[in-house]
């Protein structure tokens, strides 16, 4: 829950225009995938099981934080801020996140099949969901592209650095932090 105070860092970048400043700050307050959280865990020798306890909480509670953050941050930044309805957002966070969730989990606990479904198809599902997850800003962008948008290479390459750069300097701040007091 700490990387979305970067975006207080990214909404000062200073070469790139206040749309894409935006985006990227929203795009830093977004909580990590169930199974990429669980994947980091592993490959750097952590507990998986463990990895997706604190995944699956911290997504449960980015519900609850995330309309917050993205409404206190977009709407004070730079004096003329953006107007963002925490309660809209939250509202429909839990009808895309809250309720599938519990509607799945439901009909896991509710049905042996669909228990053993699930575990026969762990893999299949996993990519199902990563590629689900990746069209996502794909059908965000192909829309912007669409209405108009024209994004010049160095935009571009910013903006991707900075998708990049922000998760992996908290990596390694968590990575040092842990290997400190873990030692």
């Amino acid at each position: 829950l700490a990387l979305p105070w970067s975006a207080q860092v990214a909404l000062r970048w200073p070469f790139l225009p206040r749309d894409l400043l935006c985006g990227a700050a929203v795009f830093l307050c977004m909580p990590t995938a169930l199974s990429t959280g669980v994947q980091i865990s592993a490959a750097n020798g952590g507990s998986a099981a463990l990895g997706l306890l604190l995944t699956v909480c911290t997504n449960l509670l980015s519900v609850l934080t995330i309309p917050f953050y993205v409404s206190r941050f977009l709407a004070g930044w730079g004096g003329n801020g953006l107007e963002v309805d925490a309660a809209a957002l939250f509202t429909s966070l839990v009808r895309s996140v809250l309720v599938p969730m519990a509607a799945g989990s439901c009909a896991r606990a509710a049905s042996a099949s669909v228990a053993r479904w699930a575990d026969a198809n762990k893999a299949k599902l996993s990519i199902l969901s990563a590629c689900l997850l990746i069209l996502v800003p794909l059908a965000e962008l192909s829309k912007s592209v669409r209405g108009g948008l024209v994004l010049p290479a160095a935009q571009l390459a910013q903006v991707t650095l900075l998708g990049f750069l922000f998760p992996a300097v908290f990596a390694l701040v968590n990575r040092t932090a842990c290997s400190l007091f873990l030692s």
